[in-house]
């Protein structure tokens, strides 16, 4: 959506989304997981291991979980920050796992696979399927199997597991290129909602590691990590003053800026529907940029695969943007339009005192999935805002 690829995941769902009618009985078992995928979640492929996902619980407390699916999450809450790894729950910040109160840990361990059905992860994963009765089985590279059971007459999953392992796919968002599960049931936390925020994250490599006896003292609970689906490592920073950063090459589709959010999601959509059929990944958010003097919209992209070249319709202007250096700064304050001017005067000001040549546009890049659909007021009263100027 998680796009990392603006992530498609990450959308408001149709008004009345129905699932195809898909007679499954016309399938091979061991073409069900593509089928699946192409139906759902074709332009996440291979990105749904490493995932940002907000889950609340039916108290209504939340905990904004991150993945390296089936293994490991962290999770983070009002209560602070915890690291799962199968049985295995820490505190960060604490010396032992001992000092997770038992509820808390179960609950913890319950949301790791229930994240992980919700994500399609054994589809992802599966190498094997076969029938087994009314359902199918899917088999990983590990040799772990896991039932599967589809909606009737449609290629929506309905259940992971049997029993009390089972995860039911209560309800779906339906995106512009995507069926995500916006509710889902297990035995052990019932029924949850989720959003999937970012999917194929670039996490540290100690990110999921349990921590040493020398951490931080337990009254500072370690922060979630910032992170986009096109981090080249680590994780995005977003600094709140302007920071030196790595410039990934990428290509940008230029449009004339139609001045307002309706107007802009209309014009993006297309956009955005021709690179994915074209099998190209959207780099990141859309981008409002001055260019001779003229507003432009623009959507950043790169091939999917190295050996699929774009092929541009009539009449579409591409730029290609050279890799090297840029500032960036996230302002931190104030709506759309505030964050936007504050981080012109911040970028500005950080090309003066660091004695640096701009070398492109400065590019607003808010936070936003315009195929999806133009944002809400409240959306513009708290986004988030990437400032940016290549450098020299």
């Amino acid at each position: 959506m998680l796009g990392l690829l603006a992530c498609a995941a990450c959308a408001r769902p149709n008004p009345d989304p129905a699932p195809r009618a898909f007679d499954i009985a016309t399938l091979a078992a061991e073409a069900v997981p593509d089928a699946v995928l192409d139906e759902c979640h074709r332009p996440l492929r291979q990105r749904m291991r490493h995932l940002e996902v907000t889950v609340q619980l039916p108290s209504g407390a939340k905990w904004q979980v991150f993945t390296a699916l089936p293994e490991a999450l962290r999770a983070v809450g009002e209560g602070g920050s915890y690291l799962v790894r199968g049985p295995q729950v820490f505190a960060l910040g604490t010396p032992t796992p001992q000092s997770v109160p038992a509820p808390l840990a179960a609950e913890l361990r319950a949301l790791l696979p229930l994240v992980d059905a919700a994500a399609f992860g054994p589809l992802h994963r599966a190498q094997q399927c076969r029938r087994d009765g009314t359902h199918f089985v899917l088999r990983d590279a590990s040799g772990h199997e896991t039932a599967l059971q589809l909606r009737a007459g449609t290629l929506l999953p309905e259940r992971f597991g049997t029993g009390d392992a089972a995860v039911a796919c209560v309800d779906y968002l339906r995106t512009s290129s995507t069926w995500m599960v916006a509710r889902a049931a297990s035995s052990s936390l019932g029924t949850v909602a989720l959003t999937f925020e970012h999917a194929g994250l670039d996490w540290r490599p100690d990110f999921f590691a349990p921590p040493e006896p020398a951490t931080a003292p337990a009254s500072a609970p370690t922060p979630p990590p910032q992170s986009t689906q096109w981090s080249p490592s680590g994780g995005e920073t977003r600094p709140a003053v302007p920071q030196l950063q790595e410039l990934r090459g990428h290509s940008r589709v230029l449009l004339d800026d139609p001045g307002d959010w309706p107007r802009r999601a209309a014009a993006y959509l297309p956009v955005h529907q021709e690179l994915e059929r074209q099998d190209q990944t959207v780099f990141g958010f859309p981008m409002l940029l001055q260019q001779q003097g003229r507003s432009v919209l623009a959507v950043p992209f790169r091939p999917r695969n190295a050996a699929r070249t774009f092929q541009a319709p009539a009449g579409w202007r591409i730029a290609a943007v050279p890799a090297g250096r840029q500032l960036v700064v996230f302002p931190p304050q104030g709506d759309f339009a505030a964050r936007r001017q504050d981080g012109e005067r911040l970028l500005h000001s950080a090309l003066t005192a660091q004695a640096l040549t701009a070398t492109g546009e400065l590019v607003c890049q808010p936070y936003l999935h315009l195929e999806d659909g133009p944002p809400t007021a409240a959306q513009l009263e708290a986004l988030t805002v990437r400032m940016s100027v290549p450098v020299r």
